[in-house]
């Protein structure tokens, strides 16, 4: 077990809590800033998709030449590292943290092909709390039901080959058991994670960053694995004002588990209940009804936010997308309805990538822009704060940040700059996902 004080003096309850950084802390450009969060949101569209198709084609598996069953796996994309630990004694790293990723891995020992890091690998045969996660174990049977592994026959070895999406990142290895280590000392054993030989890194992946810690619904997640020893299978996060992590020393979020991720009472708090999507079950899928820009809904077809029969649709909560981003059924009378409100002149914002801009002058306030609400069944409104939906993205530029993705397969999402200022709470046991407004850094 994993305690750690509550607020009340002598009360101990069972959970913890970590620090995330943002990857781009260290950007000072606003310009490559913004660049950079366009571009990781539209490869994790890329990534959504092709995990879809993989689903409709049914590639839970194939016998290669050697007679052993390979599945491709796709991980997720990252926006938050967090400080971890594997093993005993504990090789420390960070890794990206990504609720729309289905496992565990890191770089280990003995490296067949790895890209570098500046920290020692994860060497299991240095580990005194390691043991094999073999094809029998229910851990892997499961992960083998979901599409998450492969069983070696000769040597019944549980392992995995993962992939992503439109980036140079890959992790090839096998599962081990092995004790995690987070923030403040917290201790977490018999943790089934990727102990991966053969990796490629994309761009987030260097330095200190060595693998994925992913929070997603399947059974080798962290919170699937961890929360029942925690007492409650959930875990919070909130994101800082993104202009908070930049223009001093860096700044961090937290994100907190089991009996500690809790809301404030004196808050008032919003919930919904996740959608299920049997065809893509590891991304949490939200119930929106409408969005309403300047207080009037917008003219969106129905059924466009609906989780379609191929699994396609919906709207996803991800900590690994950066913008918004809506199906293009949603986008162009979304977008309308923001260029009909603001009595500016749109200019050319392609040099971002992104498609509503307006020019603004150096150190000028911002133009005044319409509300952006959207509605979730049972009358709940999560209503953004100007910021989330609307950036600064250059010393000229003032741009709606938000992404249409286009094409068959598409997924709407709902990134972390839109989550920016509200803490979330996402609950396995109840199925839901409860927010509330909140001065992040002070949570």
């Amino acid at each position: 077990m994993v305690y750690s004080s509550g607020d009340n003096p002598g009360e101990q309850v069972m959970g913890f809590r970590v620090n995330m950084r943002h990857i781009d802390c260290y950007e000072r450009s606003l310009s490559k800033r913004t660049q950079s969060a366009v571009e990781r949101s539209k490869r994790q569209a890329e990534m959504i998709s092709a995990t879809l198709r993989r689903k409709q084609m049914e590639i839970h598996a194939s016998v290669d030449a050697a007679g052993d069953l390979k599945t491709p796996v796709h991980v997720g994309n990252g926006e938050f590292l967090m400080e971890i630990g594997y093993g005993s004694p504990a090789i420390v790293s960070k890794a990206v943290v990504d609720t729309g990723s289905e496992f565990i891995w890191t770089q280990c020992q003995p490296c067949k092909q790895c890209y570098n890091q500046s920290v020692p690998f994860y060497d299991p045969s240095k580990s005194s709390t390691f043991s094999q996660l073999a094809c029998n174990d229910s851990l892997c049977k499961s992960a083998l039901q979901a599409g998450q592994a492969r069983c070696k026959v000769q040597t019944s070895d549980c392992l995995y080959d993962s992939t992503y999406a439109s980036s140079k990142t890959s992790s090839k290895g096998y599962f081990v058991y092995d004790t995690l280590t987070f923030g403040g000392g917290a201790n977490l054993p018999q943790v089934g994670f990727g102990c991966g030989n053969e990796n490629t890194g994309g761009p987030v992946f260097q330095g200190d960053v060595t693998g994925i810690v992913g929070m997603g619904r399947g059974p080798l997640s962290l919170i699937s694995q961890v929360g029942a020893s925690l007492g409650k299978k959930r875990f919070s996060y909130c994101f800082l004002s993104y202009d908070k992590y930049f223009g001093g020393p860096p700044k961090t979020s937290p994100l907190l588990f089991g009996q500690l991720a809790v809301l404030n009472e004196k808050t008032q708090v919003q919930t919904v209940k996740f959608v299920k999507n049997d065809k893509l079950s590891l991304f949490y899928y939200i119930p929106i009804t409408s969005i309403a820009v300047g207080g009037k809904d917008v003219d969106i077809p129905a059924g466009t936010f609906d989780v379609k029969e191929d699994g396609s649709g919906g709207m996803i909560i991800d900590s690994g997308t950066s913008l918004l981003q809506l199906v293009e059924a949603a986008y162009t009378p979304l977008a309308g309805a923001f260029k009909a409100g603001i009595n500016l002149t749109a200019v050319d914002g392609s040099s971002i990538g992104l498609d509503l801009c307006y020019a603004v002058k150096s150190g000028s306030s911002p133009p005044s822009v319409p509300s952006l609400t959207f509605n979730f069944e049972g009358d709940v409104k999560y209503e953004f704060p100007t910021e989330n939906y609307f950036r600064q993205s250059s010393d000229e530029l003032f741009c709606l940040a938000v992404v249409s993705v286009k094409g068959q397969g598409q997924s709407s999402v709902l990134g972390n700059i839109a989550q920016q200022n509200f803490h979330i709470l996402y609950d396995e046991d109840s199925a839901s996902l409860s927010f509330q407004t909140a001065q992040c850094d002070s949570v």
